[in-house]
C-alpha cells in the first residue's frame, strides 16, 4: 500500500508541476481502464464512476457499439475543423425541414 501510494504522490507531483492549475480533478487518483461505470485506477482498485465523463452518462465507459463506431470513424478521419472544410454527412443529416 505504501509503495502504492508513492506512486500516485509522484504522479499529483508531477502534474501539479507541470499542468496549469486551471483544470482540477476531484479524485486524487489515476486512472488506468474504464468499463461500464467502473473505473480502474493505476493501482487495481475499482472506483464507481457517480458522475460519468462527458459522453458517457447514458452508456458507461467503453460500451462495445461507442468503441465500434469510434474504430469505424477513425478509420475514416480523425479530424477536419468544420470552419475550414464541410462533411456531407453532417449537411444531409443537419437538413432543415
Amino acid at each position: 500500500m505504501i509503495s502504492e501510494q508513492r506512486t500516485a504522490e509522484k504522479l499529483i507531483a508531477t502534474r501539479d508541476s507541470s499542468i496549469p492549475q486551471g483544470p482540477f480533478n476531484t479524485f486524487a487518483g489515476f486512472i488506468k481502464e474504464t468499463r461500464g461505470a467502473v473505473m480502474i485506477d493505476i493501482h487495481g482498485r475499482e472506483i464507481i464512476d457517480f458522475v460519468g465523463g462527458i459522453g458517457v452518462n447514458n452508456v458507461g465507459h467503453c460500451h462495445p457499439k461507442v468503441v465500434a463506431a469510434i474504430k469505424d470513424q477513425a478509420e475514416k478521419y480523425i479530424h477536419a475543423c468544420f470552419h475550414v472544410v464541410g462533411r456531407s454527412r453532417y449537411a444531409a443529416e443537419k437538413k432543415l425541414k
